[in-house]
Protein backbone atom coordinates (compact mmCIF):
# COMPACT_ATOMS: atom_id res chain seq x y z
CA UNK A 1 0.00 0.00 0.00
CA UNK A 2 1.97 2.68 -1.50
CA UNK A 3 1.20 6.43 -3.11
CA UNK A 4 3.07 7.33 -6.07
CA UNK A 5 3.72 10.51 -7.78
CA UNK A 6 1.92 10.08 -11.05
CA UNK A 7 1.61 13.66 -12.30
CA UNK A 8 2.76 12.65 -15.66
CA UNK A 9 -0.02 11.23 -16.47
CA UNK A 10 -1.31 14.70 -17.13
CA UNK A 11 -0.04 15.46 -20.83
CA UNK A 12 -0.80 17.59 -23.60
CA UNK A 13 -0.01 14.99 -26.19
CA UNK A 14 -1.76 12.51 -24.81
CA UNK A 15 -5.12 13.97 -22.92
CA UNK A 16 -7.33 11.57 -20.70
CA UNK A 17 -9.87 11.23 -22.79
CA UNK A 18 -8.20 9.18 -24.90
CA UNK A 19 -6.21 7.14 -21.86
CA UNK A 20 -9.70 6.43 -20.58
CA UNK A 21 -12.70 7.57 -23.01
CA UNK A 22 -15.67 5.68 -22.89
CA UNK A 23 -17.02 4.28 -26.47
CA UNK A 24 -19.44 7.53 -26.15
CA UNK A 25 -16.70 9.39 -26.88
CA UNK A 26 -14.25 7.13 -28.88
CA UNK A 27 -16.68 4.68 -30.67
CA UNK A 28 -17.21 0.63 -30.18
CA UNK A 29 -13.19 0.17 -29.43
CA UNK A 30 -12.72 2.46 -27.04
CA UNK A 31 -11.03 -0.41 -24.52
CA UNK A 32 -9.02 -0.99 -27.17
CA UNK A 33 -8.18 2.54 -28.34
CA UNK A 34 -7.36 3.77 -24.72
CA UNK A 35 -5.28 0.29 -23.94
CA UNK A 36 -2.92 1.23 -26.72
CA UNK A 37 -2.73 4.82 -25.67
CA UNK A 38 -1.89 4.00 -22.71
CA UNK A 39 0.80 1.43 -23.71
CA UNK A 40 1.89 3.71 -25.61
CA UNK A 41 2.21 6.27 -23.38
CA UNK A 42 3.68 3.84 -20.79
CA UNK A 43 6.74 3.23 -22.96
CA UNK A 44 7.18 7.14 -22.54
CA UNK A 45 6.52 8.29 -19.21
CA UNK A 46 6.38 4.57 -17.20
CA UNK A 47 9.76 3.74 -15.82
CA UNK A 48 9.55 7.42 -14.10
CA UNK A 49 6.22 6.63 -11.82
CA UNK A 50 8.88 4.49 -10.08
CA UNK A 51 6.21 1.53 -9.18
CA UNK A 52 6.39 -1.51 -6.93
CA UNK A 53 5.16 -4.18 -9.14
CA UNK A 54 3.78 -6.12 -6.52
CA UNK A 55 1.69 -3.33 -4.90
CA UNK A 56 0.44 -2.70 -8.79
CA UNK A 57 -0.37 -6.87 -9.00
CA UNK A 58 -2.01 -6.21 -5.28
CA UNK A 59 -4.20 -3.19 -6.22
CA UNK A 60 -5.52 -4.87 -9.41
CA UNK A 61 -5.83 -8.25 -7.89
CA UNK A 62 -8.25 -7.09 -5.67
CA UNK A 63 -10.94 -5.95 -8.04
CA UNK A 64 -11.07 -9.39 -8.84
CA UNK A 65 -11.15 -9.11 -12.75
CA UNK A 66 -7.95 -10.84 -13.19
CA UNK A 67 -7.02 -13.75 -11.78
CA UNK A 68 -3.41 -14.72 -10.08
CA UNK A 69 -1.86 -16.45 -13.26
CA UNK A 70 -3.00 -13.29 -15.52
CA UNK A 71 -1.49 -10.57 -13.37
CA UNK A 72 1.33 -12.62 -12.85
CA UNK A 73 2.13 -12.90 -17.20
CA UNK A 74 1.47 -8.76 -17.24
CA UNK A 75 4.78 -7.11 -18.49
CA UNK A 76 5.85 -4.08 -16.39
CA UNK A 77 4.67 -2.09 -19.36
CA UNK A 78 1.46 -3.30 -18.86
CA UNK A 79 1.05 -2.48 -15.15
CA UNK A 80 2.68 0.78 -16.24
CA UNK A 81 -0.04 1.06 -18.49
CA UNK A 82 -2.92 -0.10 -16.30
CA UNK A 83 -1.69 2.59 -13.58
CA UNK A 84 -2.07 5.07 -16.38
CA UNK A 85 -5.60 4.19 -17.19
CA UNK A 86 -6.91 4.16 -13.77
CA UNK A 87 -5.04 7.38 -12.71
CA UNK A 88 -6.48 9.34 -16.15
CA UNK A 89 -10.32 7.62 -15.08
CA UNK A 90 -9.86 8.83 -11.71
CA UNK A 91 -9.27 12.52 -12.69
CA UNK A 92 -11.68 12.57 -14.99
CA UNK A 93 -14.35 11.53 -12.44
CA UNK A 94 -12.66 14.07 -10.27
CA UNK A 95 -12.78 16.71 -13.01
CA UNK A 96 -16.58 15.97 -13.32
CA UNK A 97 -17.24 16.36 -10.23
CA UNK A 98 -17.06 13.22 -8.41
CA UNK A 99 -16.16 12.09 -5.37
CA UNK A 100 -12.35 12.17 -3.93
CA UNK A 101 -10.96 8.87 -4.65
CA UNK A 102 -7.59 6.78 -5.02
CA UNK A 103 -6.11 9.62 -7.06
CA UNK A 104 -5.66 13.00 -5.71
CA UNK A 105 -4.18 16.92 -6.63
CA UNK A 106 -1.41 17.43 -3.57
CA UNK A 107 -1.13 21.31 -2.02
CA UNK A 108 2.08 21.41 -4.62
CA UNK A 109 -0.46 20.23 -7.47
CA UNK A 110 1.30 16.68 -7.93
CA UNK A 111 -0.97 13.71 -9.05
CA UNK A 112 -0.96 11.07 -6.34
CA UNK A 113 -2.05 7.63 -6.39
CA UNK A 114 -3.14 5.19 -3.77
CA UNK A 115 -2.41 1.86 -4.52
CA UNK A 116 -4.06 -0.25 -1.84
CA UNK A 117 -6.35 -2.60 -0.56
Amino acid sequence: MTEYDVSAVESDEFPLEILSGSPAELGQDAGRITWANCMKFAEEVGESLNLDYDDVADHFRAYGAWDDEEIEAWSDREMQAMVIQETAARLREIEDGGELNNVYRGDDGRVWIYLGT
